[in-house]
């Protein structure tokens, strides 16, 4: 039996290989014919934009961990942008103007059009000629489809025990575990989504492979506005699954188990699907 599982485990990780060895050529190819023949982007040799910035395919979670005065100016509007988007500032359809963006960051378009290109690349926004960029509409079904396969990254992760433990754990969960207790059905949607942002954070830190992370991530971005459109819709709804989904992952957690975490959260997630798609009821 134990001869059977090593060879059932080594054959997990040798498709897990084949898998990420194709996932790493797509995207390589995708950055090739959308962004020119390389990856990384120089900016003008001024303010904070003067230093050479490569934005892909470097996992944004690591780069969100970071501290404002290690990110770039990039970044900085990037984030700003994509929060945007996810709280619904930025409907889909709306034009993202160049102009008016680098008038309100006081920069040039340059920059501007640096994280417009991210923003598409990442699926957040879309290019239409004669219009512009706009954000980019995410259906139900995409939503509902990024959340599955979300979950089935999480049962990768378990399966493979494809997990690292942050030195600053316990300082990121203790105060997460107080905002969510105090998570009530009449809270602005910016509370929903920075919960739903900083669950996000932490099960990303926790993720040893930056393709599995990186995925994660953009698939992340793309279901949370929806979430937080129908948090702000179906708040009393909303509370109950961020409040037991958080209960039900505090005790791998507190004992270490990562591999529980993941399948813990595997299941959890799931069940947000409700919310995108509420029943009848809710």
């Amino acid at each position: 039996m134990a001869g059977c599982c090593g060879t059932e485990n080594r054959s997990y990780r040798r498709l897990w290989r084949e898998i990420k060895t194709l996932v790493i050529a797509f995207m390589d190819a995708y950055m090739y014919t959308s962004f020119g023949h390389s990856a990384s982007v120089r900016v003008p040799n001024s303010g904070t934009f003067g230093h050479r910035l490569r934005f892909l395919p470097v996992s944004t979670t690591r780069t969100e961990r970071m501290s404002t005065s290690q990110k770039s100016g990039v970044d900085i509007i990037y984030e700003a942008i994509r929060e945007r988007i996810c709280l619904g500032v930025y409907a889909s359809g709306d034009v993202l103007y160049e102009g008016e963006l680098g008038k309100e960051f006081e920069v040039s378009r340059t920059p501007i059009r640096q994280v417009l290109q991210r923003l598409a690349y990442e699926k957040l926004a879309v290019v239409k000629v004669g219009v512009g960029t706009t954000v980019q509409d995410q259906p139900l079904a995409a939503q509902l489809q990024g959340l599955k396969i979300r979950a089935g990254i999480y049962r990768i992760v378990d399966d493979l025990a494809i997990t690292e433990t942050p030195a600053d754990i316990e300082a990121s969960v203790a105060p997460l575990y107080y905002r969510v207790s105090r998570l009530a059905a009449g809270a602005e949607r910016e509370k929903f989504w920075s919960i739903l942002r900083d669950v996000h954070l932490l099960t990303a830190s926790l993720i040893a492979d930056d393709v599995l992370q990186r995925t994660d991530d953009m698939l992340f971005y793309r279901t949370v506005p929806g979430l937080v459109r129908q948090a702000a819709q179906f708040p009393e709804l909303a509370t109950s699954l961020i409040r037991t989904e958080f209960d039900r992952l505090v005790d791998p957690i507190e004992k270490g188990d990562f591999k529980e975490f993941f399948r813990v959260r595997s299941e959890t997630l799931l069940t947000f699907c409700d919310l995108l798609d509420p029943k009848d009821g809710h």
